[in-house]
């Protein structure tokens, strides 16, 4: 089950097998999803560690940080901000600009450039903080140090959601320089799945 909110990680503690959350990969957003999921799985009188969580990163190449970013979704403003910020561990000094840049979403521009949100992104200050939330993985990152210090935060399990201005050679990337090179077929603990987004 995907899982962005409180509620939806708590709900599929209750009823998943395995959770994909996009809460965030900060260490904070990361503890709080597992404490979600294990509280569903409890109330529901399953064994939480039965319920499996990968964490949602986005990946967003390009020659700046802007660049990335114009192509990145707004990096998960839109659903941080959606049904508003309770139970969403975002600093309350950020809301406000990542409610304005959520408004400038369409899906005219889902997944795709969004000039709109890049201009309140600048103006506003907010897009550090959401490119950490989201894993890190906006504009000229080298993918293999990006999931390294993924791992020393303690992430395991991810999932690519392969964006920017050519999502198949996001792919095709993500597939040749972080699974590829660690041999992500043989070692349950290192798992990666690309996977494109639409």
């Amino acid at each position: 089950m995907s899982a962005h909110g409180a509620r939806a990680l708590e709900l599929a503690g209750r009823v998943a097998d395995g959770v994909l959350s996009g809460y965030g990969v900060l260490p904070e957003t990361r503890a709080r999803a597992t404490e979600l999921v294990r509280k569903g799985a409890i109330d529901a009188g399953r064994d939480p560690e039965s319920v499996e969580i990968w964490d949602v990163v986005v990946v967003s190449p390009g020659q700046t940080v802007e660049e990335g970013f114009l192509h990145s979704g707004m990096a998960g403003a839109f659903m941080l901000a959606r049904h508003g910020f309770t139970g969403k561990l975002v600093p309350p000094e950020l809301q406000a600009a990542i409610r304005e840049m959520a408004a400038t979403y369409s899906l005219d521009t889902h997944s795709r450039a969004n000039e709109a949100s890049l201009e309140v992104a600048r103006r506003t200050g907010c897009m550090e903080y959401l490119i950490e939330r989201i894993g890190g993985m906006i504009g000229p990152v080298d993918l293999t140090q990006g999931v390294q210090k993924l791992e020393q935060r303690g992430v395991r399990n991810l999932l690519f959601v392969g964006i920017g201005q050519d999502k198949r050679k996001v792919i095709q990337t993500l597939a040749k320089d972080v699974v590829g090179r660690r041999g992500g077929s043989g070692r349950s603990h290192e798992r990666s799945a690309p996977m494109p987004s639409s």
